[in-house]
């Protein structure tokens, strides 16, 4: 008797953790009201996302009218809604860090008969959806790279050490960027 109970308490609880994994693993969209909806992502080859939930017939096109972020949880990749300084239109940005400051990602693909390229730019936004250019691997910006290490210095000025920290290593690239932005919010280092 006390060995059949034992067994499925055993059951009961890894049944538990095997839906309590499953669940952290899956999809999920938040509509402009707020609301979870948990479903499967994904991406056409021409780049629009789509979501299908359970009960769903078809997928439906994730939309900046419908939806303010979703994540594809199989990539470790969450998309939000946010708005470019240098735009009239929302769009969706790769979260790269999300915090206090918070960085995001927009890659672009270019395709010719002598190649492909890749250009990723990452904007930045502090406690704030509207968001700017800081760095990019193109060749061209809306504003200088002056101008945008200017203007993140400004958003780190409020805590002393990294302000000191980025001035002192007078660094601009992607890493030291992402670090110090993890720095700012966390307070500790990315962990590598």
């Amino acid at each position: 008797m006390k060995s059949s109970f034992i067994k499925v308490l055993l059951c009961g609880v890894i049944l538990l953790i095997t839906f309590n994994a499953r669940a952290q693993d899956q999809d999920y969209v938040i509509t402009l009201k707020g609301d979870t909806i948990h479903c499967k992502v994904s991406k056409s080859i021409f780049g629009a996302f789509s979501y299908k939930a359970p009960g769903m017939d078809d997928s439906k096109r994730i939309k900046i009218d419908d939806i303010k972020e979703f994540d594809i949880a199989k990539k470790k990749t969450l998309y939000t809604l946010v708005h470019r300084d240098d735009k009239n239109k929302p769009e969706f940005m790769e979260v790269v860090e999300k915090g206090n400051i918070s960085l995001y990602q927009v890659t672009y693909y270019s395709y010719s008969q002598y190649g492909s390229t890749t250009t990723t730019n990452w904007f930045v936004g502090k406690r704030s959806d509207t968001v700017s250019l800081l760095k990019t691997n193109g060749l061209f910006a809306t504003r200088s790279r002056q101008q945008r290490k200017d203007s993140f210095s400004e958003m780190l000025k409020d805590k002393k050490e990294i302000y000191d920290k980025y001035v002192a290593e007078d660094k601009f690239s992607f890493e030291q960027i992402a670090n110090l932005v993890h720095l700012y919010n966390t307070g500790e280092p990315i962990k590598k």
